[in-house]
C-alpha cells in the first residue's frame, strides 16, 4: 500500500554532503589538476598523513579499492597457497574473494547474534595447524570482539587483518578501528562514512617492513623512489590524487558527521522502542559508527521481504545487507569449505537495514518509523 503522505528517503548523503562542501571539494579538485601531480602526488601524502593519525597508527597507504587492499596486506604478511584464512560468513564478498585471490583457502566462523561479528569462541574452535591469519569484519561500523581475537591470534601466530571497510570512526574501548591488527584495511567508497567519489581504499600499519612492502605492491612492485627495478611483481592500485583531496575536505567534517550518524541511530532506537524490531546491540567499550543502522524484524525471510518491498515502495531506501552468507554464494563454492552457521544464518533471514546518515532529517525518521509501527 502506498502511503498518502509519501516522503523520498535516501539510504546516503553523496549529494546533500557535495552540496554543503561545494567550495571547498571544488576548489580542492581544481589545485590537484592545476598542480598536474595526479598520481601519489602531494595530495595523496596529506592525506595518507592525516588518515593514519584519526587511526592511530604510525603508516597509511591509499590503495585503489579496499579489495585491493586486502588482498596486497595478506599477501604482504606472506598469506598464500596452503594456509587457512579464518573470517565472518556475513560480509560483502570482497573480503572473500580477496582471501581466495591469495591462494589461501577461507574458513568461516559463525557470529555474534547480537552484534552480528564474529563470534570470538567460534573464531577460537577454527584454528587449525594451517591458519595463518584472521580478518575480523568491523561489520556496519561495530568492531568485531577484538581482545579474545587478538589473544587467540597471538597463541597461534597467526596474522591479524582488520576488515575495517564499513568502519570508519568505531572504536573498541577507546581505541580507534585500524589500530588493532597488523594491518587494517578500509574502503572509500562514496557511500561509506569516508567516501570519495569513486573508488578507493587504504591499509594502515604500525609495521615499517610491512609499510614499504605493500607500497611497493601498490606500483607493480618498484620501490616508490622511481621505476627502476622489480623484486618482486606487484599490482596497479593507487589512490589517485583527486580522490585524496576529495577526502582530505571529507576529513574535516568527520567526527561531526559521525556523531550525527551516532545522534539518529539513538533517535530510531527510541522511535522503535515499543515495537517488536529489535534494533542495533552496542556493547560496552564499543563506539558504533553506524555505517548502517541494521535491525532485525520477527517472522521469516518472506516476512523481512514483503517490509522491505513495503518500505521501497513508500520511498524509503531500506536494504539488506547480506541476504546471503558469502559461503553461499555459487563462485565461492569451490573454495570454501562446507559448514553451518547457525547465527548468521539466522541473521540472513531477519536482517534489515534503514536510512542512516548525517543529514537524515528528525522528519523522515519518523516518517520511516511510522511505516514500520504499521507492521510492528
Amino acid at each position: 500500500m502506498i502511503d498518502p503522505s509519501r516522503q523520498i528517503v535516501l539510504g546516503n548523503d553523496v549529494q546533500q554532503q557535495y552540496a554543503e562542501l561545494k567550495p571547498e571539494l571544488d576548489a580542492a579538485m581544481s589545485r590537484v589538476i592545476a598542480d598536474g601531480r595526479l598520481v601519489l602526488g602531494p595530495a595523496v601524502q596529506e592525506f595518507e598523513h592525516d588518515f593514519a593519525a584519526f587511526c592511530e597508527t604510525p603508516y597509511a597507504l591509499g590503495v585503489g579499492t579496499c579489495t585491493d587492499a586486502l588482498f596486497m596486506a595478506l599477501t604482504a604478511l606472506g598469506i598464500g597457497r596452503g594456509d587457512e584464512v579464518i573470517t565472518s560468513p556475513v560480509t560483502f564478498v570482497a573480503t572473500v574473494s580477496a582471501i581466495v585471490r591469495t591462494g589461501a583457502t577461507p574458513v568461516f566462523a559463525d557470529i555474534d547474534p547480537a552484534t552480528f561479528t564474529l563470534d570470538a569462541s567460534a573464531a577460537a574452535d577454527a584454528y587449525t595447524p594451517r591458519t595463518k591469519a584472521i580478518v575480523p569484519v568491523h561489520l556496519f561500523g561495530l568492531t568485531a570482539d577484538m581482545d579474545p581475537l587478538l589473544e587467540d591470534a597471538r597463541r597461534a601466530s597467526a596474522a591479524v587483518v582488520e576488515d575495517a571497510a564499513q568502519a570508519v570512526g568505531a572504536a573498541y574501548w577507546g581505541r580507534p578501528a585500524g589500530s588493532f591488527g597488523d594491518a587494517a584495511v578500509f574502503s572509500f567508497f562514496p557511500t561509506k562514512n569516508l567516501g570519495c567519489y569513486g573508488d578507493g581504499g587504504a591499509v594502515v600499519t604500525g609495521d615499517p617492513a610491512l609499510h614499504a612492502r605493500i607500497g611497493r605492491l601498490r606500483e607493480h612492485g618498484f620501490e616508490p623512489d622511481g621505476y627502476v627495478a622489480v623484486e618482486e611483481g606487484g599490482i596497479n592500485s593507487r589512490l589517485d590524487c583527486l580522490q585524496a583531496a576529495v577526502l582530505s575536505v571529507k576529513m574535516r567534517t568527520l567526527r561531526r558527521d559521525i556523531a550525527r550518524r551516532i545522534s539518529a541511530a539513538a533517535r530510531y532506537d527510541e522511535l522503535l522502542r515499543d515495537t517488536d524490531i529489535r534494533t542495533p546491540e552496542v556493547p560496552v567499550g564499543r563506539t558504533h559508527a553506524f555505517h548502517q543502522y541494521t535491525v532485525t524484524v520477527p517472522g521469516g525471510p518472506e516476512h523481512r521481504d514483503e517490509t522491505l518491498a513495503y518500505l521501497r515502495s513508500n520511498g524509503v531506501d531500506a536494504r539488506v545487507f547480506y541476504g546471503q552468507l558469502v559461503p553461499h554464494h555459487p563462485a565461492m563454492s569451490a573454495h570454501v569449505q562446507p559448514g553451518r552457521w547457525p547465527a548468521a544464518e539466522r541473521y540472513t533471514d531477519h536482517a534489515l537495514s534503514l536510512p542512516c546518515h548525517p543529514r537524515l532529517t528528525e522528519s523522515q525518521q519518523d516518517y520511516v518509523c511510522g511505516l514500520l509501527k504499521r507492521r510492528y
